[in-house]
């Protein structure tokens, strides 16, 4: 079994690459850290998924770019970077995103509680170091339900 059936069977919920994707080549989510070498291993855990990510290490630019892309569907994000947190990152972005578009959020945190989260915000949060299996369970069931 390869390592990717492996990942398959611990999930709660499996997609094909047509439910994933719609055959679009444009990305569906972006991984926003100060860390490169982070994103790089977010973006290569997905891919293994046919999930074709875009990754910033700004979040001012991310802001941007996940406005201006409408593809993305779903923005995850650190808390803790020296530029933006990741929480206002995601306040900016709801603040400028077109009437009836959808964006789920995933915030992960090394904090043990992250002050200021207002509970309608609703975004899910993560805990750091992030289990590779939860956070692509949580990306599938967020691009199958649109939540």
């Amino acid at each position: 079994m390869n390592p990717e059936e492996v990942m398959m069977q611990e999930l709660p919920i499996i997609l094909t690459k047509s439910d994933i994707y719609s055959n679009s080549k444009l990305p569906v989510i972006m991984f926003v850290d100060d860390d490169a070498e982070i994103l790089a291993e977010y973006a290569e855990l997905v891919s293994a998924f046919d999930i074709l990510a875009e990754t910033e290490t700004s979040p001012e630019e991310a802001v941007i770019a996940a406005i201006d892309q409408s593809t993305i569907r779903i923005v995850v994000t650190d808390f803790r970077m020296a530029e933006l947190d990741g929480l206002s990152m995601i306040q900016k972005v709801r603040a400028a995103l077109q009437p009836g578009r959808d964006m789920t959020f995933i915030l992960l945190t090394g904090d043990a509680e992250i002050p200021g989260v207002d509970p309608d915000l609703s975004v899910t949060l993560l805990r750091k170091p992030v289990d590779p299996a939860m956070l692509v369970a949580v990306v599938q069931r967020a691009l199958a339900t649109g939540a």
